[in-house]
């Protein structure tokens, strides 16, 4: 009798409720796969149930407890409830097999199988082969000993089977989407929408303390066969899956190769209308290919310049070399000339990192011309990664273990995931990285967002008004309203709480819009749009404008007329497209510091949904912070280059 193999890889909703979007378990299928191709496995073992999302434990238990095998793929956003799943598993059958795979299990704890003796064996690093192998060696513990790659529990104490060697064709894995294994899960569930994990090549070249990729897949990168890519995208869109995830470190790092890539996807999106989106981690030493490349797939991603921090002695600790400054400068002004939307994603307490080096480093990327997309993430610690195996007492890092910081997470879950969140280190202590997350609110709120954007890169470029001069001064003139006053106290005691006790409490906003600490800084944009206090913001970003500069009455009005059309307004969505006349060339003298003093017209496209709802609009400013909804798409009419197009 064949021996039943069960796979456990949930994850969380993806995005707005109404989309009811799932990944499909991408981990799972490439494994199986991989096994299912020798005939002498497949008389020996059957592929049982795949446990995909967040059912109810004691149901996924019931179902699964009678089977011989189950592997859980594990990492931050599942790992808990996988915990608990083999837990109770092992419980109602000790002789289920259980096996951990993934970046999460900590596998360098000498202790694992003391705190988790219901985990037979932990894969480490590739799976694919090492699985392949425990299937054939499975039944004898001493056997299991000769397979590389495994830590095994043996009486609670972990033996290390020593490092497997690493796959080197990869053409000898087979696709879980040509082969058919996720056909009948899309079948069988027509009222979800799916997204999918695309998989060019693995590895990383980079070892980023903070980060386990590198460590998880090896530093030199392998690539997959063109041909299985093409066949995988035009699956995608076959099948309808809204998004893609681009599965590799350094999209971009083979010019030639993902160019035909980024062509084939837009050739199966002309076809099929899929997909809508994509979230790409591109090649981090950025040229003029990767621009190219970035330039094609622009309104389905923009180019991500992930810098994290400026700081150098930052920099420094985590092991990391960023592009010098002025090539970043360059990056930003030739994204900006050819339409390109552009994010760059910043990690708020990294080692070495004060609340002084911060502020300046959110001012030098407005400086060097990213006013699109910035996304301020708090810095997690990862169990094998370098920054929690060595750095944690050299550089004095505190973390907490935080409820609320899973996107797609319900309010209430049958168990909560956690992240280990840093809250403090020597050079950044509580207080002030309480500041530093309330200055992420503030200037997310008002330049990202794009409510104050336009106004002061003027300001900057005309004047020479420095950033920090004009929202130091922003933030003390605002604290005189009542309005913002209680956003900033608020979201102070949210904070609080969330160092306090791990989840932050927030109600919803409305009905339906979930406030949680991996979005709080969304929290006073959120409000802005759904009290209704748009014309307010605004006119208070006038009178302070008035207030401390000097501007000619006549271009201040239609600097105004043009921030006011940029910051999209919710109730006249139905306006844009629309084309407007002025006699200041604003948008050309900031990006091209061409001639200000000359008349010209601009077509603003909005480019979200335009029959949302106003909850839903609500929601779009987190869960498509990228898409950047709340500013429109400025064009030169006649002129197609210089732009501003997040």
């Amino acid at each position: 009798m064949k021996k039943t193999f069960s796979w456990v890889q949930p994850h969380y909703r993806q995005g707005s409720k109404v989309r009811n979007n799932y990944y499909l378990p991408y981990s799972a299928g490439i494994l199986w796969c991989y096994v299912e191709q020798f005939p002498h496995l497949m008389d020996q073992y059957q592929l049982g149930e795949v446990i995909w999302k967040r059912e109810p434990v004691a149901e996924v238990v019931e179902r699964l407890k009678h089977h011989d095998i189950v592997g859980f793929s594990t990492y931050v956003w599942n790992r808990y409830y996988n915990y608990e799943v083999a837990r109770q598993l092992k419980l109602a059958n000790p002789n289920c097999y259980i096996i951990f795979g993934g970046p999460e299990p900590p596998h360098t704890d000498i202790t694992i199988f003391k705190n988790m003796p219901y985990i037979d064996c932990i894969v480490i690093k590739e799976g694919e082969v090492v699985l392949k192998n425990i299937l054939e060696n499975f039944g004898s513990q001493q056997q299991l000993l000769s397979v590389k790659g495994l830590l095994l529990n043996i009486d609670g104490i972990a033996h290390d089977t020593g490092p497997a060697e690493r796959i080197n064709d990869l053409d000898s894995v087979p696709s879980p989407y040509l082969s058919g294994f996720f056909d009948k899960m899309i079948e069988n569930n027509p009222d979800h929408s799916w997204s999918v994990v695309f998989e060019p090549d693995r590895g990383c070249p980079y070892q980023c303390t903070y980060c386990d990729w590198g460590s998880m897949t090896y530093s030199k990168i392998k690539k997959f066969d063109l041909d299985r890519l093409n066949a995988e995208l035009e699956w995608f869109g076959k099948k309808g899956i809204r998004m893609i995830m681009v599965a590799n470190a350094n999209f971009g790092i083979f010019p030639e190769r993902d160019h035909l890539i980024a062509d084939k996807i837009l050739e199966v999106r002309a076809r099929t209308g899929f997909p809508y989106g994509m979230y790409i981690s591109w090649a981090k030493n950025q040229k003029q290919e990767v621009i190219n490349i970035a330039k094609k797939l622009k309104d389905l991603t923009g180019l991500a310049v992930s810098v994290q921090t400026l700081d150098p002695i930052t920099l420094k600790n985590i092991k990391r070399d960023n592009l010098a400054i002025n090539k970043i400068e360059e990056i930003f002004r030739l994204c900006n000339l050819q339409n390109i939307p552009v994010h760059t994603e910043m990690i708020l307490g990294l080692p070495g990192e004060t609340l002084d080096s911060w502020k300046n480093g959110i001012y030098r990327l407005f400086e060097a011309g990213n006013h699109t997309s910035i996304s301020f993430y708090t810095a997690q610690i990862l169990q094998n990664s370098e920054m929690n195996l060595l750095q944690r007492k050299l550089h004095g890092i505190k973390s907490i273990h935080v409820k609320d910081f899973m996107a797609g997470a319900e309010a209430k879950e049958e168990i909560d995931e956690t992240v280990e969140a840093i809250v403090a280190t020597k050079s950044m202590p509580a207080e002030d990285m309480l500041q530093a997350l309330l200055f992420n609110l503030y200037i997310n709120s008002f330049h990202v967002t794009g409510i104050t954007t336009l106004v002061s890169w003027f300001l900057y470029r005309n004047q020479g008004v420095s950033y920090s001069d004009f929202y130091d001064k922003f933030y003390d003139y605002m604290m005189q309203d009542p309005w913002f006053v209680n956003e900033i106290n608020e979201a102070r005691g949210y904070y609080e709480a969330w160092v306090r006790d791990g989840k932050i409490g927030h109600p919803n906003i409305g009905e339906t819009i979930e406030i949680s600490g991996l979005n709080l800084h969304y929290r006073i944009a959120i409000n802005i749009y759904h009290k209704n206090l748009r014309q307010h913001v605004l006119g208070k970003l006038r009178d302070f404008v008035d207030l401390n500069y000097t501007l000619d009455a006549g271009l201040a009005d239609q600097l105004f007329r043009l921030q006011d059309l940029y910051f999209v307004d919710y109730y006249k969505i139905a306006d844009y497209p629309q084309t407007v006349q002025f006699d200041y060339d604003f948008i050309n003298y900031l990006i091209a510091g061409s001639e200000l003093d000359r008349a010209v017209e601009y077509r603003f496209e909005y480019r979200g949904y335009p029959k949302e709802s106003l909850e839903f609009f609500c929601e779009l400013i987190y869960y498509a912070r990228r898409g950047q909804y709340t500013k429109a798409r400025i064009y030169t009419v006649g002129q197609e280059s210089a732009s501003i197009d997040e």
